[in-house]
């Protein structure tokens, strides 16, 4: 994942993070239960990006 450094001021503005979105995509079957997630983030131009954390640990 890639954070962005808003505080540089060769950052352009319109790509800019306006909103962020955590959605629930699936649940892992038990006995885990565990959520799958992903972010959207919606920027000040209107372009939208969803990340996809492939992080995943198996017990």
């Amino acid at each position: 994942m890639t954070l962005i450094n808003n505080m540089d001021p060769t950052f352009p503005i319109s790509t800019t993070p306006q909103r962020l979105y955590l959605m629930q995509v699936a649940t892992l079957p038990p006995p885990a239960y565990t959520p799958a997630v992903r972010y959207l983030i919606q920027t000040a131009d209107g372009k939208h990006s969803l990340v996809d954390d492939e992080h995943h640990s198996c017990h």
